[in-house]
């Protein structure tokens, strides 16, 4: 496949701008080129060149998508159209899965004012369920139990069937006049902690490592008694992922992998008509359809589209049977 890009006319025989084409991933923006010429200088693979005087043309069997030309231009008029990701930074924990899975190495954790979340549990509202345990682990492994069991005090007065009637797990007998928890049993609920009159109960509960906490957020979202505690601070040492959008391929890993929801998706909507050389048969049918403005010619086999003339009417995609033109 082979995209043809217009550009503006020459002043004084010097390109003055560049065109709003697609060339797989890569798009040159005219109103911010001015036509500096770096690109063509940093591509080592030669697929950037200019075939006539106001075209420029991408060898697509050079290209490696290398995508130093973006990184050279510094008026950022190389782009990279479609769908693009950025990080909302209110939700990033820095985590790092996005970092980690990135490619293009892409992302980068840098220092920043703004927020950063952090999770504690409070002891009070946690009933040692260890929903919690299971996502952390393979994670930081940063909540191990404080307190593991349940067991009953000598306070208790015997009033067993209060507590035994909140466990739906036969966990709980009297035993020399007290009640009394089986551990093998027991699941940790903490329903015959909430009923006990006496507060005879002890309950089991967990805690986190905050040097080993990754801040991924599993345990915010895993537990359902609202005993993680996640707060948020905006000191100069916290930490933000970013996205270098000259690197990102927009591949999607890391809006996949991240439970914060603090990688933001944006769909793009470019949408200019280019002729895929491989399929044209050059049968001259667009050429016809096309009324506005003669944006389609021939000047070697196969065709092309005059970008700068080109009203985006779309009636050379209908007249193509070869579905030679496509929309990108």
């Amino acid at each position: 496949m082979f995209f043809l890009a217009g550009a503006s006319t020459l002043a004084s025989q010097v390109l003055s701008s560049c065109s709003k084409d697609i060339y797989q991933q890569l798009r040159v923006v005219s109103e911010r080129c001015t036509a500096c010429g770096v690109c063509l200088e940093v591509c080592k693979y030669s697929s950037i060149k200019l075939d006539r005087l106001a075209a420029y043309s991408i060898d697509v069997s050079k290209c490696t998508l290398c995508k130093k030309c973006i990184a050279s231009c510094a008026p950022a008029a190389i782009a990279i159209p479609g769908t693009s990701y950025s990080i909302k930074v209110d939700n990033c924990t820095t985590c790092k899965k996005c970092q980690t899975v990135c490619p293009e190495s892409a992302i980068t954790i840098t220092p920043s004012t703004l927020a950063q979340s952090s999770y504690t549990v409070s002891s009070s509202a946690c009933v040692g369920c260890g929903d919690c345990i299971t996502p952390c682990q393979s994670q930081g492994n940063a909540i191990s139990y404080v307190r593991q069991t349940y067991s009953v005090g000598s306070n208790c007065h015997g009033c067993v069937q209060i507590c035994s009637s909140r466990c739906s797990y036969g966990a709980i007998s009297k035993v020399n006049g007290h009640s009394y928890i089986n551990t093998s049993k027991c699941v940790r609920c903490g329903k015959c902690y909430a009923v006990c009159p006496r507060g005879a109960i002890s309950k089991a509960y967990v805690a986190i490592t905050s040097s080993k906490c990754t801040n991924c957020g599993k345990c915010y979202t895993a537990c359902t008694h609202s005993a993680i505690k996640k707060t948020t601070s905006g000191t100069s040492t916290n930490k933000v992922a970013l996205i270098d959008q000259s690197k990102c391929t927009s591949c999607g890993k890391c809006y996949e992998v991240c439970t914060e929801n603090a990688v933001a998706k944006t769909e793009s909507t470019a949408s200019t008509p280019s002729i895929d050389q491989s399929l044209c048969s050059s049968c001259g049918k667009c050429l016809s359809a096309c009324n506005v403005q003669q944006a389609i010619s021939v000047e070697i086999t196969p065709a092309s589209i005059i970008q700068n003339n080109c009203m985006k009417c779309e009636k050379c995609l209908e007249a193509c049977p070869y579905q030679a033109i496509i929309k990108t």
